[in-house]
């Protein structure tokens, strides 16, 4: 399959690299990127030549979150659109989720909104200095619906409060100590250090890598469809609010949000 917004490598040791390929828009996530990010997953996880799968973005930047022009988008659809829409990134993230192979990210650059959801659905997270994070959907008068099963699952419910409510910017270590990141590298190192965490999960035996994936899973919460399907409900109705169309529209044209208070 010819993608244009990701690019996807196998090379002979089994292990992949499934990158986001939207450099010039900070590797935003889009409609074609949801359906080609599914369509990847999907093949990745049924590939028997495939045992690890690496997650980056193309760049200095691994994911500034959902591409706010989409967004836009979304708002003027008929709601059986804007589910439809909503409902086809909740299923990409589950897909993601439920991968049947080791997966490991490597943030850096930017980690916002939708692109934490992505961290959040990988086995282990590698994260480079400096790096900015952040849950920024409040800021832009949305919600973090269809993420939010998984940030659960990483963060739990304390987690949440501090990162999804008001959305702060933090820092790789406080995502470690949360529990959304495994380590802290610098950016230069990360990509080795990557490849090493790959090269030990190659020595478990990929069968048994698979079902033991899928017994943690069987053993802990775990969204449901009626909480995939509820959460892509609450972010098309998200979508349809006055504070929503105010805080994306006030997001690109660069001006600031009727709620922020002034300098």
């Amino acid at each position: 399959m010819n993608y244009s917004t990701i690019d996807i490598e196998i090379q002979a040791s089994g292990i992949a690299y499934l990158t986001l390929n939207r450099k010039d828009k900070r590797n935003a996530i889009n409609q074609t990127m949801i359906e080609e990010l599914r369509a990847g997953i999907d093949a990745l996880s049924v590939d028997n030549a495939v045992r690890v799968v690496i997650l980056r973005g193309e760049g200095r930047y691994f994911c500034s979150g959902a591409d706010l022009n989409w967004m836009q988008e979304q708002m003027g659809k008929t709601r059986e659109q804007r589910v439809a829409g909503a409902r086809g990134f909740a299923e990409m993230l589950a897909a993601l989720n439920s991968m049947p192979k080791f997966t490991i990210a490597m943030a850096y650059g930017h980690a916002f909104g939708g692109g934490i959801g992505l961290l959040a659905c990988c086995d282990t997270v590698m994260v480079a200095e400096e790096t900015m994070m952040r849950l920024s959907e409040t800021h832009l008068g949305l919600i973090p619906a269809t993420i939010s099963p998984y940030l659960m699952a990483k963060l739990g419910e304390s987690g949440m409060r501090q990162l999804a409510i008001s959305g702060p910017l933090i820092d790789p270590e406080h995502a470690v100590t949360l529990g959304l990141a495994s380590s802290v590298h610098h950016f230069d190192q990360i990509y080795n250090t990557a490849r090493y965490h790959a090269s030990q999960a190659l020595k478990a035996a990929p069968g048994a890598s698979a079902v033991t994936k899928k017994l943690i899973a069987d053993l802990a919460p775990r969204p449901e469809f009626d909480v995939i399907e509820h959460t892509a409900n609450l972010l098309a109705d998200q979508w349809e609010t006055a504070e929503a169309q105010a805080g994306v529209g006030a997001f690109l044209s660069k001006s600031d949000a009727p709620w922020a208070p002034a300098d």
